[in-house]
């Protein structure tokens, strides 16, 4: 179907896949926690723990469900194996997603040499320059809610002092940054003066905590430097770290105005909770692993991989922030995959919106980047897909998407992956989704993704229990010190009757589809004992009547 037609079926599949089956609620809102930017612990282990009880089922999800034939698993399996091989690579994940659901997730090799801890899917690890997709979207989110415009010039909405605007650059619109047109150079010149690294920023910014993951903050440092923006290349399409950082600023800066929720407050949040959605309990899909990785976050992000040298030399994150809008951002290959679902879907900003505007192209890149420029994405050159793919420190990652419409496929495939020792973003990728053309005559991966019978039961039972769910939550959370303390409250009531308790086994475990079948059962018993309750209520208030009036006609 051609992605311009007014939308029928399409706005069908899309609405219902978007809509987390209500059980996932009480997972989620009482679990997810956005990243700190101060304290030892800044990253929360529950976000792991939530999304990898949930992805665990994508490593052999059953065809009837939307996954892959195991036949068409082994395939997947031994091409990255002889890839890893062949490229001599450390770990890795993909993810496969179909139209608008995951189809399969898995992890390979090592997240550790030195330990020898496997890479699952339950592995954060960096994701480099697809940062800088997580940023457009937080920028047209941002104008999508009529906080900035995309068409007027970028410093101009710093809300900057004139002894606060930059030295010797133009100044571009918020669409042309996004679009890396705005003139903005690919490697950041530092005010040495001002600050260039850790300890420098550490000293300028003395009573803040962790000032490196505040975008607007690091500004204070590069503006000083002409170098950082160049008229000739204003207007054509060049790579820039130095672009994307301004943006991340400029979201860091609007974020924290008064009229923005406390917790919804500067870059790394914002990202977190309006593009992420961490917070929205029915939300799909979420990217609640989503963090800003740095060197004092190594230790503090649950499972993180780390990074090796092509030689096997060990290449962690050494960052302290400022990457953040450009590259600094980590996740779980299931976090990443629901990125392309985001991509394809109304989550963040109208999808309308993804297709006309962001996947705009604005020219090839000259050097370097084999792909035309879109707004934080990237376009194939002969137009067959679009995504973004990173690249840090020894990690490399990618996302690509191949509309059906562009290539005449059966299906929409994404295909996501990240490993934690390498050089090339896309190889792995063109390797996936070869592989994936030649088995799609039907004999891999069986039926539709998902009936549309068992999409509309979920879609009617999400409807009807969302509302109780979201009581609950929110009372558990008003009655606990933490999320964790509020799960084990919500727990512990759940678990009073056998049906209950097996909701919360099925939650835990990442099991949302039986969790929620079970629903109906478990509020038709509490009805059924409400019910038994109120007529013996009923009978004795009865009872007593009868007892009144007899004793008034013997009077």
């Amino acid at each position: 179907m051609n992605q311009t037609t007014p939308m029928t079926h399409h706005q069908q599949i899309a609405r219902r896949v978007l809509m987390l089956p209500a059980t996932l609620t009480i997972a989620l809102a009482l679990s997810a926690c956005a990243p700190d930017q101060a304290g030892s612990d800044q990253v929360k282990d529950i976000n792991v723990n939530v999304a990898a009880a949930a992805d665990e089922k994508y490593r052999t999800l059953a065809p009837n469900a939307g996954g892959l034939k195991p036949a068409t698993r082994a395939e997947i399996d031994q091409e990255v194996a002889d890839y890893m091989a062949e490229n001599n690579m450390m770990g890795c994940a993909i993810g496969i997603t179909r139209d608008h659901q995951i189809a399969y997730l898995q992890g390979y090799g090592k997240a550790d040499k030195a330990t020898n801890r496997a890479f699952t899917v339950a592995t954060p690890s960096a994701i480099g320059s697809i940062s800088k997709t997580l940023t457009a979207l937080g920028v047209m989110a941002l104008a999508e809610d009529g906080e900035l415009f995309l068409d007027q010039p970028i410093l101009q909405q710093m809300d900057l002092l004139p002894s606060q605007m930059p030295v010797g650059w133009g100044n571009p619109t918020v669409r042309q940054v996004l679009a890396n047109v705005g003139g903005f150079e690919n490697v950041m010149h530092w005010h040495v003066p001002t600050f260039s690294d850790e300890a420098g920023i550490n000293a300028f910014y003395q009573i803040i905590d962790s000032p490196g993951l505040q975008p607007r903050l690091v500004y204070e440092s590069y503006r000083h430097e002409a170098a950082n923006w160049s008229i000739a290349k204003l207007n054509k399409p060049n790579y820039s770290n130095v672009g994307f950082t301004l943006l991340g600023a400029l979201i860091d800066q609007r974020t924290k105005k008064p009229h923005f929720p406390a917790s919804m407050r500067g870059y790394e949040r914002y990202v977190w909770h309006r593009v992420g959605r961490g917070h929205i309990a029915s939300a799909n899909p979420t990217l609640i692993t989503a963090a800003l990785g740095t060197h004092f976050r190594n230790q503090d992000i649950k499972n993180l991989a780390h990074g090796y040298h092509p030689d096997g030399s060990l290449l962690d994150l050494n960052g302290w922030g400022w990457e953040g809008p450009s590259g600094g951002w980590v996740m779980t290959i299931g976090d990443l995959s629901r990125l392309i679902l985001i991509l394809q879907s109304d989550a963040v900003i109208p999808k309308t919106k993804i297709d006309t505007e962001m996947r705009q192209n604005f020219g090839a890149y000259p050097t370097g980047i084999n792909a035309k420029a879109g707004l934080g994405l990237e376009l194939a050159l002969d137009g067959k897909w679009f995504g973004k793919g990173g690249g840090i420190r020894g990690y490399v990652a990618d996302v690509q998407i191949w509309p059906r419409a562009n290539t005449a496929a059966t299906y929409t495939w994404g295909i996501a992956h990240m490993c934690n020792q390498g050089t090339s973003e896309r190889g792995l990728s063109k390797r996936l989704r070869d592989l994936l053309i030649s088995l799609e005559d039907g004999t891999g991966f069986g039926n539709t993704p998902v009936e549309p019978g068992a999409l509309e039961t979920t879609n009617d039972l999400a409807t009807t229990y969302e509302p109780l769910i979201r009581r609950m939550a929110a009372q558990y959370l008003a009655n606990a010190a933490s999320p964790e303390q509020a799960w084990l409250l919500a727990k512990r009531d759940l678990s009073r009757d056998p049906t209950g308790a097996l909701i919360a086994r099925h939650l835990e475990a990442g099991d949302v589809d039986a969790a929620l079948a079970l629903l109906p059962r478990w509020q038709g018993a509490k009805t059924s004992a409400a019910a038994v309750e109120a007529q013996r209520l009923l009978n004795e208030a009865e009872a007593r009547r009868r007892e009144q009036a007899t004793i008034s006609t013997v009077h």
